[in-house]
């Protein structure tokens, strides 16, 4: 190949990443100013060097005893859990989200050992894993004939007073549910109040979001239900 061509080539090249940077900037600048934020910066009360203007209302939950904020101190955790679905029946209960039983679907029933909440035992999972504990089935396990049948927020409430024990409390939950049917939007502002009602701090910032799996694996062949849950957690004492 020319050398000219080459060095044409890598000019391209160069003048593409200054073009990006530059939109990137006027990006960024813009959306602040769209905010009514100001572009200059100030030492931020949550212990970052370089914060807009204005901001740190934005992360008000963090906030704790005044100014004394330690990101050093979050955890995060994830889990995921998943139930199969099955003819309703004595054995099978109703289909059960964070609480609140979906309607419309009276001939869908949960197979599992509790109550088959994939909410609460995904947020449950994730929170225990967060401040460094052992899983769900360890504390909960299926074959203990004291948790058959089951409400699952026991399960939650029992692992808040774990972590509230270690020192931490809740900053953030945020659900996916991934299933084919039933709907569940209709039911989505209950099952987010319900589940923000369980954690019991109106500090905290909660929130649950279904999506299907585009006719893919169990869930989306409409045998399952899933749930991932992502928490944080922040040491305040």
């Amino acid at each position: 190949m020319p050398v000219r061509m080459v060095m044409l080539r890598r000019r391209s090249r160069v003048l593409s990443l200054l073009l990006i940077c530059v939109v990137g900037v006027v990006t960024v600048l813009g959306s602040w100013h769209l905010l009514g934020k100001s572009a200059s910066f100030s030492g931020d009360p949550l212990g970052f060097s370089a914060w807009p203007k204005g901001w740190d209302r934005k992360f008000m939950p963090l906030r704790t005893r005044g100014n004394d904020f330690d990101p050093s101190n979050l955890r995060i955790g994830h889990a995921w859990d998943i139930h199969r679905f099955g003819r309703r029946s004595a054995e099978n209960g109703p289909f059960i989200l964070a609480g609140v039983e979906v309607p419309d679907c009276s001939d869908i029933g949960l197979v599992a050992h509790s109550d088959g909440d994939v909410i609460f035992h995904s947020v449950t999972d994730a929170i225990l894993g967060s401040i460094g504990l052992r899983d769900i089935g360890q504390y909960y396990p299926d074959t203990d004939p004291e948790w058959e049948g089951q409400s699952s927020d026991k399960f939650l409430h029992d692992t808040l007073k774990r972590a509230s024990a270690l020192g931490f409390r809740v900053i953030s939950i945020d659900v996916t549910l991934v299933l084919e049917r039933p709907k569940v939007g209709k039911v989505m502002p209950a099952v987010v109040e319900n589940l923000r009602k369980a954690i019991n701090d109106n500090r905290a910032s909660v929130n649950v979001k279904a999506r299907t799996s585009e006719k893919l694996n169990a869930a989306g062949e409409g045998k399952s239900v899933e749930a991932h849950a992502v928490v944080l957690l922040y040491k305040d004492r």
